[in-house]
């Protein structure tokens, strides 16, 4: 059995904005960092901190689709190579759409983060990479398998004890069309995740890794609350709606239908996408954006 640290409310903020401020810190060395302009002027990419049981501690404003799964790829290789695979100086990087949730262009690296020898967490970054080696320069958008898309790397190690895997870094360069801007990007999504794991050790020098886990803790618990009060306040029921994409990329003239289902009972609400047109049940059926838009107002 475990306990955590009762935290003062001050101490709380005060950590809660340091994690966030760490965030921003690697997200600014990032872009200023990078080669390609889909990164530093886009922003196609996004970073995080982790605890050491990946749960989001902070992060930085950037692409929602990447916000929600970065510590998938860190649970994804603890769950492939064991919780011993973590060791002080190493970096690793995955791209497995079946792992990280997009495609094979947006690129994590990640590494563990070490206070006196024990594994406090994780700092990660994803960025868009401006090609992987695709049938198609940049990218196919009429792919039929992943194949077609590019060089696909499960949880692989770019940084070993400090030292750089010259194997792997020459697989990148020699299976992309832009070695040199692609090397680049890569040396700053490294760079993004050290300048995090600085910051975060040095929240853990300055309070202690007990009020940091205690704090989280508090965070967590304040979210949820939040969280749930939001749902609580929509009407009980099932919501749906439903849409198109103009294509699928390669059948250029069927449309795909997008069917989503929200189902909303007290303080808890289910997403699924479903291939029914209109399954409701219960007394709402008056679309998503009620459900939606009181999701706003928190």
């Amino acid at each position: 059995m475990t306990t955590t640290t009762a935290v003062d409310p001050v101490t709380v903020e005060i950590i809660r904005s340091a994690l966030n401020s760490a965030a921003e810190d690697m997200n600014a060395r990032l872009i200023r960092s990078a080669r390609t302009p889909i990164i530093y002027e886009c922003g196609d990419c996004v970073v995080a901190l982790l605890d050491a049981h990946h749960q989001v501690l902070g992060q930085s404003a950037g692409l929602p689709i990447f916000l929600g799964n970065l510590e998938t790829c860190t649970l994804a290789t603890e769950e492939r190579f064991g919780r011993e695979v973590w060791q002080p100086g190493d970096v690793w990087i995955l791209n497995d759409s079946f792992l990280g949730g997009t495609h094979l262009n947006d690129v994590t690296i990640f590494g563990p983060v070490f206070h006196d020898e024990r594994l406090i967490g994780f700092t990660a970054s994803r960025a868009h990479w401006i090609d992987v080696g695709s049938k198609d320069p940049g990218g196919s958008m009429d792919s039929v398998n992943i194949f077609q898309e590019g060089l696909r790397l499960g949880p692989q190690k770019l940084v070993s004890g400090g030292e750089f895997v010259r194997e792997i870094i020459d697989t990148i360069s020699t299976n992309v069309r832009f070695p040199y801007p692609t090397t680049g990007d890569m040396h700053a999504m490294i760079a993004c995740i050290q300048i995090g794991s600085a910051r975060l050790t040095e929240i853990v020098d300055r309070f202690g890794l007990d009020t940091l886990e205690g704090a989280s803790a508090e965070i967590f618990r304040q979210t949820e609350v939040l969280e749930r009060e939001v749902v609580a306040a929509i009407l009980d029921g099932v919501y749906t709606a439903d849409g198109v994409l103009d294509n699928d990329g390669v059948d250029l003239a069927t449309p795909v239908p997008i069917r989503l289902r929200i189902t909303v009972a007290g303080d808890t609400i289910d997403f699924d996408v479903t291939d029914s047109a209109d399954q409701t049940t219960g007394p709402v059926n008056c679309g998503v954006s009620q459900a939606v838009s009181a999701l706003r107002v928190g």
